[in-house]
């Protein structure tokens, strides 16, 4: 298998049909057209890849033939096909949209990392904050201390010697 940036695998456009079920094994357990290709040895994103650029007329019956070559709970051939048009539909189409509605592909190499902008505008957002505290506290004791009136001198009481 080819080499595979494992953070790009999980925002592939081909998931949805990578992760789409397929059918069911003997025991029960539900397939997906991942363990499918993994199973007849064949890289997954690799094959889905070439399915995907395949032409749209010949793709549906080379995707039954994908199925019905798997050891799913019996498959018939007619089952294959109506699974391999149900899938088809998943794929990502030449431009790189999907063609059923609905379903949204997102492509790694657009996204943008916005975790340094946020970490930033926190810290800016806090350092704004403190300064504007620190900044009322300074005006609030300089306001005290010029609105506070002098103490009233009292004279002293005389007092009496004996």
């Amino acid at each position: 298998m080819a080499d595979r940036n494992a953070e790009n695998l999980g925002h592939s456009a081909l998931n949805a049909f990578l992760y789409a079920e397929a059918g069911t094994d003997f025991n029960g357990s539900t397939v997906t057209m991942l363990s499918v290709l993994a199973r007849m040895d064949k890289d997954p994103w690799e094959e889905a890849g070439r399915l995907a650029r395949m032409p749209k007329t010949a793709l549906p019956e080379n995707l039954a033939r994908l199925i019905g070559r798997t050891p799913l709970s019996s498959v018939s051939s007619a089952d294959a096909r109506a699974r391999a048009a149900r899938l088809v539909l998943l794929l990502p189409g030449p431009a790189g949209a999907l063609q059923s509605p609905g379903i949204v592909a997102v492509d790694i190499t657009t996204r943008q990392s916005y975790g340094p902008l946020i970490l930033i505008f926190c810290a800016l957002a806090l350092g704004t904050s403190m300064s504007l505290l620190f900044t009322q506290q300074q005006a609030g004791s300089i306001t005290a201390m010029t609105h506070q009136s002098p103490k009233q001198a009292t004279p002293p009481s005389p007092q009496l010697s004996r």
